[in-house]
């Protein structure tokens, strides 16, 4: 899965390229899903209809209350633009935990209705006394157990929401990954990429999460900012179709 919506949330900064021209390469060299919103699978049209498209409807931009996810789309678009699935976020531990909770309910109530999917990002994040985001990087390099354990509750809480799939962060190793699927009751797990990381870095967590029984790998900055974003999406289109790929990253 390449998500693309970070162009809403972040801005074109760390872009290396319009999203439209990425989403066509990432099809190019097989991304089999893309995640983005309504503008981007609206530049897209019809030339995506092998890949699984999921809309996301939640949103916020960095520049304020970046926590804070709110509903800025419906089914009704989604149905209009002909996406497979749609997609809710929900920072776990956040201020605006309740709010985000709520909306998710909702969506899945309504999407449950038009037969839509609902993939589910699932993150431990809080908000630092200045604002920023705490992503709790000190507890899961600090204490891996503990992060490990904030992750399952994510995860358990979106299969009770209804969720049909979720994307959480990784949790450090191979086990970690296993565990997350074992409490995700069988709906797919995906692992999100994290911050844009060395050839070493990356190929580890994607390894490590393909030998747990993730579903897949979500990697955003590792490969709309990664110049060796082609070879990133080969590496693991190789594993996930014939279990092995000595290519490097």
């Amino acid at each position: 899965m390449v998500p693309l919506d970070d162009y809403l949330i972040s801005g074109p900064g760390e872009f290396l390229g319009e999203p439209k021209e990425i989403a066509q390469l990432a099809i190019q060299c097989g991304a089999n899903s893309l995640l983005g919103f309504p503008g981007l699978f609206r530049d897209l049209g019809p030339s995506t209809n092998h890949v699984a498209r999921i809309l996301n409807l939640t949103a916020s931009t960095k520049f304020f209350d970046h926590n804070r996810k709110g509903i800025v789309s419906n089914l009704e678009t989604a149905i209009a633009l002909g996406v497979e699935g749609v997609a809710v976020h929900v920072n776990f531990s956040s201020k605006f935990e309740h709010e985000m909770l709520c909306n998710a309910a909702l969506v899945v109530s309504t999407a449950d209705g038009y037969g839509y999917p609902v993939l589910f990002l699932a993150y431990p994040r809080s908000e630092n006394i200045d604002g920023s985001d705490n992503n709790y990087l000190d507890t899961k390099s600090s204490s891996p157990v503990e992060y490990l354990k904030m992750l399952i509750r994510c995860v358990a809480a979106s299969v009770e929401l209804g969720a049909s799939a979720i994307k959480t962060q990784y949790p450090g190793s191979t086990d970690g990954v296993a565990e997350l699927v074992r409490v995700g009751r069988g709906r797919p797990i995906f692992i999100a990429g994290g911050p844009l990381k060395d050839e070493a870095g990356l190929r580890n967590l994607i390894d490590s999460s393909m030998e747990g029984g993730a579903a897949g790998v979500s990697l955003g900055r590792n490969t709309y900012a990664n110049p060796q974003f082609r070879d990133v999406i080969e590496y693991i289109v190789g594993l996930q179709n014939d279990g092995g790929n000595s290519g490097k990253i």
